[in-house]
């Protein structure tokens, strides 16, 4: 079955915040395009990661390799699921996108890794604390 992406086509981040809350859990991806992206910049992207959504940026970049390259790279550390590239790109250009997708997968799997390892690190730490309150208590 086809995932539905639903275009928040408004002027402000307050509107797209408004219309992603009112969807709720029905959607759970959102395109943000050129128009709110230039009106609103990365908090719009903040606003609709925050409230726990997918978000498909649509900017189509096209440029010199390495401006596409830092701007998919800058697009993932924003934690965007998506974004366009246009295939008419020189084979350089596609390519540094495609590198650049990559590294920030990359980054954002090591970052939930770390997350999980802090996890677990304050439960043990709160494991050990309790254990030696429980020994406190007994002596």
């Amino acid at each position: 079955m086809a995932e539905l992406i639903v275009a928040l086509d408004v002027q402000s981040r307050a509107e797209a915040v408004e219309k992603v809350k009112a969807i709720g859990d029905a959607v759970d991806f959102y395109k943000i395009g050129l128009e709110l992206f230039t009106a609103e910049g990365p908090d719009v992207v903040k606003a609709v990661k925050d409230l726990g959504k997918r978000v498909f940026l649509d900017l189509k970049f096209h440029d010199i390799p390495r401006t596409v390259e830092r701007a998919v790279r800058s697009g993932g550390k924003l934690g965007v699921d998506l974004m366009t590239i246009h295939s008419v790109g020189a084979k350089a250009m596609i390519e540094a996108a495609r590198t650049a997708a990559a590294k920030a997968a990359e980054d954002a799997k090591a970052a939930a890794e770390r997350r999980v390892l802090d996890a677990r690190g304050l439960a043990k730490a709160s494991a050990d604390a309790a254990g030696e309150i429980t020994k406190k208590k007994a002596a």
